[in-house]
């Protein structure tokens, strides 16, 4: 899910990424690509739940000229994208699709690693030792998640790289 109209920020993400590889030469025009580019963080979120993934995108739109938010609802899709390193922080729901868990994807991601947050409904008082010494920077209940908790979960997790 994009949240931008119909994909004309990755448009133009996309196009000014081209214009600063294509004319690195004219600095003026370098400098605003870095400064397009650097205005958005990406945000991916991993979770099998629609209406949840749908809850927190929403959350996320007051702050909108902060956050390109995108989201892939399974194990697989999830490994894959962090694998390529497309995104700067991961909103991963601890547990996902088939059995598969968050602190498995940490896991199986380690060496591609950019932030991971876990995000959970699950009250277990160890779980958020666990997902932290599996890799992840921070760990939330879904119950306590708002736009201004994620916000700053965000800022703390990219602080931290």
């Amino acid at each position: 899910m994009q949240l931008c109209a119909e994909g004309h920020d990755t448009i133009l993400h996309n196009y000014v990424r081209g214009i600063s590889l294509i004319l690195p030469s004219i600095p003026l025009i370098s400098e605003i690509a870095k400064h397009i580019m650097a205005a958005s963080t990406r945000v991916l979120i991993v979770d099998d739940d629609p209406d949840y993934t749908d809850l927190l995108s929403y959350a996320l739109l007051r702050f909108a000229d902060r956050y390109h938010v995108d989201s892939v609802a399974t194990f697989e899709a999830g490994l894959h994208a962090i694998r390529a390193g497309d995104h700067d922080v991961y909103l991963v729901d601890y547990q996902l699709d088939h059995g598969h868990t968050g602190d498995a994807l940490v896991d199986e991601a380690a060496s591609h690693m950019r932030p991971i947050v876990m995000l959970t409904g699950v009250e277990d008082d160890s779980l958020g030792d666990r997902v932290i010494s599996a890799g992840a920077c921070d760990f939330v209940l879904k119950r306590h998640v708002t736009g201004e908790l994620v916000d700053r979960v965000i800022r703390n997790a990219l602080g931290r790289r």
